[in-house]
């Protein structure tokens, strides 16, 4: 019994490595030298630079669209001059009357 095992187990290693030999249609074993890590951050950065740089085109064209949404969300109204808080509040730590009438703050 377990010379068979064993001949069964060394004719699926043997049909497994020549399997791991073949290769796809249309591919070839990589046998690319150097660092392919380096590589691959050098095309991504490649590609970040060339995107940023027609977003920018892009940008340009939805300018309408940005000061329209000024006026939706009110970005174009004249600032208010700051003057105070409000009363009852203060800097200082003591405490300060925030309403008045039954059962006030104090």
């Amino acid at each position: 019994m377990k010379l068979i095992g064993s001949a069964v187990f060394c004719t699926l290693s043997v049909a497994f490595r020549l399997a791991a030999q073949t290769f796809l249609p249309g591919t070839a074993p990589l046998k690319t030298q150097g660092d392919l890590a380096a590589e691959m951050v050098d095309g991504i950065n490649e590609y970040l630079v060339r995107a940023t740089a027609e977003s920018v085109a892009k940008r340009s064209a939805t300018r309408p669209d940005r000061e329209r949404l000024k006026e939706i969300i009110g970005a174009v109204d004249p600032r208010v001059p700051f003057t105070s808080v409000g009363e009852g509040y203060t800097r200082s730590r003591q405490p300060t009357t925030l309403r008045r009438g039954t059962g006030s703050v104090r």
